[in-house]
């Protein structure tokens, strides 16, 4: 599975709700873009309703849930959520976007 890259984020607890996951999240999401992968599945619980807006926000989707399939630090069962982005898709999209369809123009001075 050399095209699909799974990204997995831990914050340290002083570092929670400062935007560090936000930063994570997207210096690896464009390091996924740069290296032509096709696809990028993050995994997050569903007690980290944060985490998983962090990748809402970058256009990923849920696609999995597993019931009671991962444990917190404490030993506590929580549901795994499977959020997933298809970058043949993001490409495909910006190529197709109007910004790119415009008639290319010398630059000036």
């Amino acid at each position: 599975m050399k095209h699909v890259a799974t990204i997995r984020i831990v914050v340290a607890k002083d570092f929670h709700r400062k935007g560090m996951g936000s930063v994570l999240a997207n210096e690896l999401f464009l390091h996924a873009l740069k290296s032509g992968l096709e696809k990028v599945v993050a995994e997050v619980m569903e007690s980290q309703p944060g985490a998983r807006r962090v990748f809402e926000k970058l256009g990923f989707k849920l696609e999995a849930t597993f019931r009671g399939h991962v444990r917190d630090q404490i030993g506590v069962r929580h549901d795994l959520l499977v959020l997933t982005k298809d970058l043949e898709e993001f490409w495909a999209n910006i190529q197709t976007h109007e910004y790119f369809s415009y008639p290319t123009r010398e630059m000036e001075g």
